[in-house]
């Protein structure tokens, strides 16, 4: 699970779709999976608690396409140069197609939230859609059926170790 380049979270307005990021980000950090984080915002603003379990995070505002598409440019060098897990994305239907594209070469995997009615803004081929099953963001559906946050971590954990050994 969450293996390929965009694995998108998504549901409606409301549905939990943050919470499941954050609570999954959470659980992903204390087993040693290193992540990075973007938050896509234009008035809300994240609790400072909600992002202390990330190495590293930057804020876009999405109202200034062309500032984004600059520190997208510096999360690509950060995230592939020290070696990040996954780049977690929090609302990527709220940046512009330009930004969802440049994210996308970005070479780690990545997660992101999105609203239903937004899906057709991501193009990338190599794409998993999970959608979110119920209000409190606990469990996500895919075609595979409903999975929980520990089940997935049980997963990424599995794959790491079987990497390693492979290394």
């Amino acid at each position: 699970m969450f293996d390929k380049n965009f694995n998108i979270i998504s549901g409606e307005r409301m549905s939990g779709r943050t919470r499941f990021l954050l609570n999954l980000s959470k659980d992903l950090d204390n087993v040693g999976i290193k992540l990075f984080f973007l938050g896509c915002v234009n008035e809300f603003s994240y609790p400072k608690s909600s992002l202390s379990q990330f190495k590293d995070y930057r804020l876009l505002d999405t109202s200034n396409d062309y500032n984004n598409l600059k520190m997208i440019e510096v999360v690509k060098e950060i995230t592939e140069r020290d070696g990040y897990h996954f780049l977690v994305v929090d609302d990527v239907d709220y940046l512009s197609i330009e930004c969802i594209n440049l994210i996308s070469k970005i070479n780690i995997r990545k997660v992101v939230t999105c609203l239903n009615d937004n899906l057709k803004k991501i193009t990338d081929d190599d794409s998993d859609f999970y959608n979110i099953e119920d209000k409190v963001g606990l469990n996500i559906k895919s075609d595979d059926g409903v999975s929980t946050i520990g089940g997935i971590i049980k997963n990424i954990i599995r794959e790491q170790k079987i990497n390693k050994i492979l290394k």
